[in-house]
């Protein structure tokens, strides 16, 4: 399976007080024809509508939601068992390997790379002293990523390393480094090596730490990631067992920002002080991925005001459901300010999940970058001067939103717009070192 671009937007310029149009998703047109095709009185033009459905995958969902509501017959039963197989697909595209299609033959190292971006969206740094015009040449026409970029460093001769600078991820010149383990893991989302030991206490007479390095690919962005003590076994170089200090909790490491890896250290009792008496570790890494984005859209329906009240709607509440997550848009109010241009508006919405999750139990803010955008009548859209976590459960977290409107601003008509991640999945992955 080849997994390539499949998400495609478009952007327009800004223009006078920090408007900007809105990013929209380019749905193909015969979306709706074959939408309404589904009641056709033909079983294989209905079969057949179904199926192009299906191929246009995130591309036909929202058009499935609008049409929803209004669906009868036919429609009304193969749309939302179409929905939830769409759904189903594009999560799972976050928990398989990306795999690259190469030509066979020889190919530019840079062209190489070119590819893998556009393959995968697995972003890689370049350093400047590689011959980046060197020729390459593959055993295999399609590998997965990681293969990929192994077999890059064993041909150019340098280094897969781990930096601050987005995405994480770099190719340098080769350094007298090695690795002293060999790495598996049971699928190939993630490669994990030991980046270095340390002794504690006096001579290392206590015990000793070991720093994991994990890394998984860039276009994935884990929410949390942990490793249960429990599931960490090591052996020494005579197959006995290697204690650790404590077998009970879990590794959480510190929030992920921009980058493809984090370390994760864990403690072997003495007289284990070296990564040369370590023969083999294994253990389990569990991560929460976030699925595709989608486009939860909060209609502000009219409602009636009475003179001399503040603006505000809590009556109708509004809510997008879509598999495992739901949108809400709990209530709003309109501020006015000490400004003859401008007022206040401030929108409370909410993110549900349907189970818990440790996602929403992190301390990360991680769906703060999942900023609303206000878009007006007139298809202009406004960005929050403000975006704040205001409550936080196990399954749900609670925002408060503001944005600088014109000051004769009216919510009717208007609709906010923000795309959350529906649902987090739950991946665990183990791993096995071993003295190479």
């Amino acid at each position: 399976m080849v997994i390539g671009q499949r998400r495609h937007s478009k952007m327009a310029v800004a223009i006078a007080f920090g408007f900007f149009f809105v990013a929209t998703v380019c749905v193909p047109e015969e979306t709706k024809q074959f939408i309404n095709q589904l009641n056709h009185g033909s079983l294989s033009i209905r079969m057949n509508a179904a199926n192009n459905l299906e191929k246009l995958g995130l591309l036909a969902i929202p058009e499935i939601e609008a049409a929803l509501p209004k669906a009868h017959g036919e429609a009304a039963f193969r749309l939302p068992r179409l929905l939830h197989a769409l759904v189903l697909r594009e999560t799972e595209y976050f928990l398989k390997p990306s795999v690259i299609s190469v030509p066979e033959g020889e190919i530019p190292l840079h062209k190489l790379i070119e590819l893998i971006i556009q393959q995968t969206n697995n972003h890689i740094v370049i350093s400047d002293e590689i011959n980046q015009t060197q020729l390459m040449h593959l055993s295999q026409t399609t590998l997965s990523f990681w293969k990929v970029i192994e077999e890059i460093a064993n041909q150019t001769g340098c280094d897969l390393c781990l930096i601050q600078k987005k995405p994480g991820l770099a190719l340098e010149p080769q350094t007298t480094k090695k690795e002293w383990l060999l790495s598996t893991t049971s699928d190939e989302l993630i490669r994990i090596v030991v980046r270095r030991t340390d002794p504690i206490g006096s001579n290392g007479a206590k015990s000793t730490r070991v720093i994991l390095n994990l890394a998984w690919e860039p276009r994935l962005r884990p929410i949390a990631i942990d490793m249960p003590l429990s599931s960490v076994l090591s052996e020494g170089l005579d197959g006995q067992n290697i204690p650790l200090i404590n077998r009970r909790g879990l590794i959480e490491p510190t929030p992920v920002t921009g980058r493809c890896w984090v370390d994760l250290p864990i403690q072997l009792e003495h007289p284990y002080t070296s990564l040369n008496d370590i023969d083999s570790l294994r253990g389990t890494i569990n991560l929460w991925i976030p699925n595709f984005e989608h486009n939860f859209v909060f209609a502000m329906k009219p409602s009636f005001r009475k003179k001399g009240l503040r603006l505000s709607q809590t009556s109708e509440l509004s809510k997008v459901t879509l598999a495992d997550m739901t949108g809400s848009l709990d209530r709003w109010e309109k501020t006015d300010l000490r400004d003859d241009l401008f007022s206040t508006f401030t929108a409370y919405m909410s993110a549900h999940f349907e189970t818990p999750s440790v996602a929403f139990e992190s301390h990360r803010n991680w769906l703060r970058q999942n900023t609303p955008i206000l878009l007006l009548p007139d298809d202009v859209c406004l960005t929050p001067t403000d975006h704040h976590v205001i409550s936080r459960t196990d399954r749900s977290v609670s925002f408060r939103t503001s944005f600088r409107v014109p000051k004769s601003f009216t919510p009717e008509n208007s609709q906010i717009n923000w795309k959350l991640p529906v649902g987090i999945a739950q991946h665990s992955i183990s791993f096995w070192l071993q003295k190479k």
